[in-house]
């Protein structure tokens, strides 16, 4: 083919092939994605979720399969509502069987009135004497009204009990995962899935009352059938069974059609999403991209239309197919009550009230079954639910152990290695570091070296597969962890932007560790910040008080303008947030991982000064940086290399060492025309000498000595306020 031919028109671009035109007959899916999804999202766009777990099982259910399931699905929604509220349980249950019996006596009382009216004598006295089975029919109704009223009460009283439970029950049980296990791609799916356990805990208990009520009122009919004439019980089953086949057929290919074409709609959502949206508006009109991607939207759109008229033409041929089933049956069945009629076997008023019975009973049979379909669907998910909530607490955060009494004087990492779950080379070898406290430990190297993976080996989020982390010469696995994650603060290098107000951005890295003590505020008060010294030496060691004047209800404004109220802040200035989130945890140890990557160069100047200001107040500082020039105030600079220490000491020395540090300098240096230090002679640096940190190994007391330049350790200077708790004085 050269290139003057054109190539052939792709299927979502011209009209319906013969081959498509096949398929449609044979009720397939329409399985190309046309040239559209090929040239933007390269196929189909499928998430890589949970949320498609059980396709397959819904897609290949049976009737019987589901029959087989509705007995066990009851007793998960019935043991779920119970434990939420076991008095709104049996009022649901009492007011269903209530309706029911309701219904049953309905038509009782229905063939005494027509057995009344279809009597010999003037009509007069034929209707005089139904006129009691008449009220009586009307009491029915308005008892059947009066009971499912009181049903739809109870329900709604207890739905949003279950609903609540189980959602507050994966959260409790997830908040607790060990970080390793929450990061693992499988448990990230379940998890996918468990969320929608959650919403379907409250759909299983609907459709649980309703399959409660569809029973009682089938036996109610069956019941009053078989009282008429035990014949016309299983004419009942043969007029709903093809019913029953069609539905879940319809429901199936519905299921199979949607699961196919969900992806196209999600490529129409994100493609006007784009369109329609502030962050590409400057791109797409600049760019001329606008009608280009119009045109793939109506080429989308076509291929979804297709295919929604085969999914129409498919259920309506199901359905004709059910129904002509149904419809033979229901033929059959008026044979049978004609031929009782002929023989004498029933009279023309108890056929009369087979009828109706027959019309409830199916009504009721086909309820069951549309409900017990779609109980079966929220039981997949509801399942997941379960069985999350089951793997969270074996994968749970250990409870207990040693209590920590304090600020610990050194960290010791020892020897460790780590290696995460998908990868075969260790993320860190046999690493070993010495933090004493005060100190500014600087953690550099090129990406992918085990910076970020070492802080939180550091911090207690990561278990070492091999070593040990002590805190004063105790491991921290046989420290309560609670305990040690009191002690640390992290500023990580994606730190969370909650869409909460800025004040509570801040206060949420020190919150109240017990239920319920908010505070005495009045439900309508917003909170106030005047009497916190913390917060206010957060903000100012941060640099986040210049943030007031963008934010007009102060700091109570929303940090988010997807809402009414809200602002949209800046890169800096969420970094600023997350800084002052990080100090105000008044943590011992505090972790920054590139806390001042945001920020314009005199903030971040600014920034490592307050940082050394907090070392100097007791403070432990791990600093994660790819400038080297920032590191110049740290104590000790560690270098690392694809998981392992290759260089150790201060700037000084690492200067003078010529080694993998000083290269890394020397190319920043070039890039930002800063002068190299030079190294004299005889090894020494040029550079100032920076303070000295004693080696805690050598026995060396674990304080590094202070700066003799350094400022006095004050509130206004941005130092260490003291905690409100004495338990937490890291004196």
């Amino acid at each position: 083919m050269t290139d003057e031919t054109p190539a052939p028109a792709p299927l979502s671009e011209t009209p319906p092939t013969r081959q498509r035109r096949l398929r449609l007959r044979r009720q397939e899916p329409i399985d190309d994605p046309g040239r559209a999804a090929r040239e933007l999202f390269g196929g189909r766009l499928v998430y890589d979720s949970g949320y498609t777990r059980h396709d397959d099982t819904w897609e290949t259910i049976t009737l019987r399969q589901m029959a087989r399931s509705l007995p066990a699905s009851l007793r998960k929604t019935v043991a779920l509502a119970w434990s939420a509220d076991r008095a709104a349980v049996l009022v649901v249950f009492g007011a269903e069987l209530a309706e029911g019996i309701a219904g049953a006596f309905g038509l009782l009382a229905a063939n005494s009135a027509m057995v009344e009216l279809f009597a010999a004598g003037p009509t007069p006295d034929r209707v005089r004497a139904s006129f009691p089975a008449l009220l009586a029919i009307g009491l029915a109704a308005i008892l059947g009204q009066i009971f499912a009223g009181i049903s739809t009460i109870a329900a709604g009283r207890l739905e949003p009990k279950v609903e609540r439970a189980a959602d507050e029950e994966l959260l409790r049980c997830t908040i607790r995962v060990e970080l390793q296990h929450m990061e693992s791609p499988e448990f990230a799916k379940l998890l996918d899935a468990a969320r929608s356990g959650c919403d379907s805990a409250r759909a299983m208990l609907g459709h649980a009352v309703g399959i409660t009520g569809a029973v009682i009122s089938l036996i109610a009919a069956g019941g009053v059938l078989t009282v008429l004439h035990p014949v016309l019980l299983p004419m009942l089953l043969l007029i709903v069974v093809p019913h029953a086949y069609g539905t879940l057929a319809t429901s199936r290919r519905g299921y199979a059609s949607r699961r196919a074409w969900r992806d196209n709609e999600r490529m129409l959502d994100q493609i006007s999403w784009y369109l329609t949206s502030q962050h590409a508006g400057q791109e797409l009109r600049v760019h001329a991209a606008g009608d280009h991607l119009i045109d793939k939207f109506s080429a989308l759109s076509d291929d979804s239309e297709r295919e929604q008229v085969r999914l129409a033409r498919a259920t309506a041929a199901t359905n004709w197919v059910a129904a002509a089933a149904s419809g033979l049956a229901t033929g059959a069945t008026y044979v049978v009550l004609g031929w009782l009629l002929l023989t004498s076997r029933v009279p023309l008023a108890t056929a009369g009230t087979a009828v109706l019975a027959i019309r409830s009973g199916s009504s009721g049979l086909r309820n069951v079954v549309q409900q017990a379909a779609r109980l079966f669907a929220e039981t997949l998910w509801f399942d997941d639910f379960r069985t999350a909530c089951t793997e969270a607490e074996q994968h749970a955060t250990p409870s207990g152990g040693l209590p920590v009494p304090g600020a610990p004087a050194v960290i010791d990492v020892r020897d460790v290695t780590f290696t995460y779950p998908d990868k075969a080379t260790p993320a860190l070898d046999k690493v070993n570091v010495t933090i004493p406290r005060g100190s500014v430990v600087a953690l550099v190297g090129e990406n992918g070296s085990g910076k970020s993976t070492l802080a939180k080996v550091i911090a207690a989020v990561y278990a070492p597969d091999s070593g040990a982390v002590t805190w004063d010469g105790v491991d921290v696995r046989d420290l309560d962890r609670d305990d040690v994650y009191a002690h640390v603060g992290l500023v990580t290098q994606e730190f969370v932007r909650f869409p909460f107000t800025s004040g509570y951005n801040i206060r949420i890295g020190r919150l109240p560790t017990a239920r319920g003590t908010d505070g005495p505020q009045a439900p309508t008060d917003l909170p106030t910040y005047d009497n916190d010294p913390v917060f206010h030496h957060a903000i100012a060691t941060a640099n986040a008080d210049t943030l007031l004047p963008d934010l007009p209800q102060g700091w109570n404004t929303l940090a988010s303008r997807s809402f009414a109220g809200g602002v949209q802040l800046s890169g800096g200035q969420w970094q600023k947030l997350a800084l002052a989130r990080g100090v105000y945890r008044q943590a011992a140890l505090l972790i920054l991982d590139e806390p001042t990557a945001a920020l314009d160069p005199a903030a971040e100047i600014a920034a490592y000064d307050k940082v050394r200001v907090l070392a100097d107040a007791g403070h432990t500082v791990v600093l994660i940086s790819h400038r080297m020039a920032s590191t110049r105030r740290a104590d000790q600079i560690v270098v690392l290399d694809r998981g392992r220490v290759v260089e150790s000491g201060t700037w000084d020395e690492l200067m003078a060492l010529d080694g993998a540090f000083r290269r890394m300098f020397d190319i920043q240096a070039r890039e930002l025309q800063i002068p190299s230090p030079t190294t004299p002679p005889d090894g020494t640096s040029s550079c100032t000498p920076g303070p000295e940190v004693p080696d805690a190994r050598r026995g060396a007391r674990p304080v590094p000595t202070p700066r003799a330049d350094a400022e006095p350790v004050s509130e206004a200077a941005g130092g260490l306020v003291p905690p409100t708790d004495p338990a937490e004085d890291l004196s």
